[in-house]
Parts: C-alpha cells; structure tokens; sequence
C-alpha cells in the first residue's frame, strides 16, 4: 500500500510559451492520429517553438504529455495551474525519462482540455528565474473527446468543478485497496477523486487504473467512502475535491 506523493524541487530551468505552429497546423482542433493494432489513439498540438502537447489513450490508459521542454528534474513535480477563469489550482506532474518533458495522467486535467484558452503551468514553489508554461490551447476539441472516449471517460464530470483541497489537508487520507481488488491482479495502482462533506470523504470515484480495471476502481472508490480527512480548515474544505493514489499487491 503507498499514497499520494510529490517532491518539491528547489530548482528547475524551464520556461515554455508557445502558439500552434502555422503553416500546415490546424489550430482550431487537436491533431488525431490512430494505430489500433496497438490500441493507441492520440490528440496532439504542435507548436512553433519545438514543443507538442498529446493526450493519448493506449490500452485503456490515459496519458498528456508535453515535449520539447529542457532541464527537467526526473522525479514528481508540482505545479500551480491558473484555469482560464482566473482559479489556481495545483496539478501533479512527473518528468520523461529522457529529461525533455512532462507527463500528466490526470483525465480531470485532460478534460479541461475542452475548454480551450491556455495552459498554464508555474513550478510550485516558484524558482529563480521563474519556471513557467503556457501553451495555447485548440478552441475546438472534436478530436480530444475521441481520445477521452477511447479511454471510456466521461466529456463531462460534476467532480471537475469542486475547488480543490488539497492544500487543507492535514495529511493524505490513508485509503487501502479491497481484497476482492488485489485478488484480481498481481499489483494494481489506483487513482481515486472525492468530495469533502462532514469532515469525511464521499461521492469517491476512479477514472485512472494502472493497469487499466474500471470494475476495480469502483470497489475501490466505494470503499474510501466515509473515510475521515484531517484538515486545516473544515469550513473551506466543505464540498473540495481530494485526489489520492492506492496500490495494492495480491498477497502470497
């Protein structure tokens, strides 16, 4: 069993703006490309400044993935995402193996894809000089939801919209995996999304397995329900969303 999370870096030099790359780019929908003997489907955005943004579904998982980027530290990071609203959020992220990019598995992130304007990304905490990416997004997304689709995800789900409270928490909630789960597999690593009501975590779901397993994700989701969270804050975690990963070994 294991539990969400991240290392903060104290230095990354990296700072990426970039517009769709014009000739011969469609900037009003993602690019979509799709091999199914490998059951990949892909949404991609190249831009004029060398750097791709792709959102991929393979085998039932969901990937975004940003490229072209330079001196990014392999492990976990943590950034501050400022939604076209105006609301900053944080949003988890892990370095490519080569050290060129990020990788995003979040479908709630991928989602919010759909609604255009910018992606915009500053390292959490802020470094000097100040490691930033914005990156403008298709303002059309016909080609995006194919991705989504192809993953068995939902275009649109209420628990997107719930303000996140992860920096209330006084720790992660200590969710474990059901038997009837890790009877299923070797090892299993889920990601689960829930509300905040009375102090205990309801309306729990999973839209992300590794491996791919919705029916395990739902067990699993049902089971952190009720769960007691130690916040900072009861009024304003009220209603927040909580993100937590779970993984789980069969046991020998």
């Amino acid at each position: 069993m294991s539990f969400l999370s991240a290392s903060l870096l104290s230095a990354l030099v990296v700072a990426a703006f970039g517009t769709p790359a014009a000739p011969g780019q469609a900037t009003d929908d993602w690019d979509l490309s799709a091999d199914p003997a490998r059951n990949l489907t892909v949404a991609s955005v190249d831009y004029s400044t060398g750097i791709s943004l792709s959102v991929r579904c393979m085998s039932g998982a969901l990937t975004t993935g940003i490229r072209g980027l330079s001196a990014i530290d392999p492990s976990a990071l943590l950034f501050d995402r400022q939604r076209n609203g105006g609301e900053v959020e944080v949003s988890l992220w892990r370095a490519t193996p080569a050290g060129d990019g990020l990788i995003n598995t979040s479908a709630r992130d991928a989602r919010s894809f759909r609604e255009g304007g910018s992606l915009a990304l500053a390292a959490k905490p802020q470094t000097d000089p100040p490691t930033r990416i914005q990156l403008d997004l298709p303002s059309e997304s016909a080609n995006l939801d194919r991705v989504l689709s192809a993953c068995g995800l939902a275009l649109v789900n209420p628990i997107d919209d719930a303000p996140d409270a992860v920096d209330l928490l006084v720790q992660v909630p200590r969710l474990e995996i059901p038997e009837a789960v890790t009877r299923r597999h070797d090892r299993i690593q889920i990601e689960i999304d829930c509300l905040i009501a009375n102090g205990r975590l309801t309306a729990c779901q999973s839209e992300r397995q590794v491996p791919a397993d919705p029916v395990a994700g739902a067990i699993t989701a049902r089971a952190a329900n009720g769960t007691r969270v130690r916040v900072t804050d009861a009024a304003a975690a009220e209603g927040g969303r909580v993100t937590a990963v779970v993984t789980g070994a069969r046991r020998r």
